[in-house]
């Protein structure tokens, strides 16, 4: 976007001056952030002085929105008045005219506010699952019906100190900085994963300094909670995606307190499982979220076996690393997992019978865990291991002054406070062209000597190959004088 010939096609293109492309391209970011938002109809976007003020405001107005509050105008001017006192700003009238535009600005209207009981009976879920769930899937492909569920993740727990945390409350603390919140998103027939979602306490991990691509999408709060703003801005970047694929899906989300209704979209209808009802009729609780854990935790103890037996290699998990664990081993759960597990949440409406369906969430003790129990003398079982932040929440309703606290934490921290220990956490180097070449290298011995067929993988490996050569190439070609304009 920063090329000189490309904003030279985009003045001819759509007949603007230099400066108004320039403009637009600084800009991007804050007009970015509108169309997320659902702020998409204003032809200006024309800020507040009270932004810092307002930004609270509206946070608290999605929690209460969130746990069924109703909130009036008057409600609303007097928490504006008290957020002033707070946060130390004079001369501020929360006026009917401040009213009216900070409601413009951030698209609040006001709905009546159905009730709902604390808990569901059986007749309820047999109607969701006999009347209101058939009507919609009527209406859509099973690839176009999506779940999205949120998980902790403990993501650099060995198993030596697990034990110590089972039980334990994660609300702030060492604790807390090792945890991240996960949102994970597929559909029905299992031919699509959407990227995940990691909600991380730091605005900027040590860890992300170099990197200009990461496996998974990333967004802190304070706590590492899904909230509703967050959980908004992801609905309108999967809207703002099936806007652009052309295509309509259904979103079908638990009563979360986290999760706002009445969210403005155009391709993405959003769908609320009866409450109570989770451990019953959400997919991803039916075994996805389960065999994600497994097969990250999987992951962990190789590599914590890999260490002991090479110590030279030890390598801290940051957040980068369980990322990219994430990423990987979201890719390998199958097509055939997600849809038994839909199927079990009664939104499959045909399928045929897995084979060895008994074995698709099994964990099994195998010598990989006996090896590692050997070692640090953890004796219990891997399904404990995996399950250890099971019962971790995710989200919580927040009181004004909470917010306030977080804001003000915000500040002082200035987004820099790190999810890692820094003085043990070093950088690793960029690695060279040919750094990366020996790599594959190596990677294609170790692939020769395998016992089973790896053309697939060879075919990716060329393709690898090719692109670290090229990359090599295109950065080393002179730059034109034009390019620095």
């Amino acid at each position: 976007m920063e090329n000189f010939s490309l904003y030279h096609f985009l003045e001819r293109m759509f007949i603007v001056q230099k400066i108004s492309v320039r403009k637009i391209v600084s800009d991007r970011q804050k007009l970015y952030d509108a169309v997320t938002n659902g702020d998409c109809k204003r032809r200006k976007l024309v800020g507040s002085r009270y932004e810092d003020l307002e930004e609270i405001l509206l946070e608290w107005l999605q929690e209460c929105r969130q746990a069924n509050i109703p909130i009036s105008g008057p409600i609303l001017q007097g928490k504006a008045q008290q957020i002033a006192r707070e946060i130390n700003i004079d001369n501020f009238s929360a006026s009917n005219g401040w009213l009216q535009k900070f409601k413009r600005r951030h698209g609040v209207s006001y709905r009546a506010i159905s009730g709902e009981s604390a808990n569901v009976s059986d007749e309820s879920t047999e109607e969701w699952l006999l009347d209101v769930l058939p009507r919609l899937i009527n209406l859509y492909a099973p690839r176009d019906i999506f779940n999205a569920d949120e998980c902790a993740l403990f993501f650099k727990l060995m198993p030596d100190k697990s034990l110590v945390l089972r039980g334990e409350k994660c609300h702030g603390g060492k604790l807390s900085k090792e945890r991240l919140t996960v949102l994970l998103a597929a559909n029905s027939d299992g031919s699509e994963k959407l990227t995940p979602l990691v909600l991380g306490k730091s605005a900027k991990p040590r860890c992300f300094k170099n990197v200009k691509r990461l496996p998974c999408d990333y967004k802190n709060q304070k706590r590492a909670w899904m909230t509703g703003a967050l959980f908004q801005q992801w609905l309108h970047q999967v809207d703002l995606k099936m806007q652009k694929k052309d295509c309509k899906l259904l979103m079908i989300i638990d009563n979360c307190p986290a999760h706002p209704k009445n969210v403005k979209l155009s391709n993405v209808e959003v769908v609320f499982l009866p409450a109570n009802t989770t451990s019953k009729l959400q997919p991803l609780d039916q075994g996805i979220i389960r065999v994600v854990k497994q097969y990250y935790w999987k992951r962990l103890v190789l590599q914590h076996i890999n260490e002991i037996d090479r110590p030279e290699s030890k390598c801290p998990v940051t957040i980068l690393n369980a990322m990219h664990f994430l990423s990987s081993v979201w890719n390998a759960v199958t097509v055939e997992t997600i849809a038994h597990c839909f199927q079990k949440g009664g939104i499959q409406k045909e399928m045929k019978e897995l084979e060895n369906d008994n074995n698709v969430f099994e964990i099994r003790d195998d010598d990989d865990w006996k090896s590692i129990q050997e070692t640090v003398g953890a004796n219990f079982h891997f399904e404990d291991y995996v399950s250890i932040d099971d019962d971790v929440l995710v989200t919580e309703f927040r009181e004004l002054d909470g917010i306030i606290a977080d804001h003000k934490e915000d500040d002082d921290d200035d987004g820099n406070q790190s999810d890692e220990d820094d003085s043990e956490v070093p950088l690793d180097p960029i690695p060279t062209r040919n750094d990366v070449l020996d790599a594959v290298t190596l990677f294609r011995r170790y692939l020769a000597a395998a016992p089973t067929d790896t053309e697939q993988v060879d075919r990716c490996l060329h393709k690898l190959e090719n692109f670290v050569v090229s990359s090599s190439l295109a950065s080393s070609r002179q730059s034109q004088i034009i390019e620095f304009f």
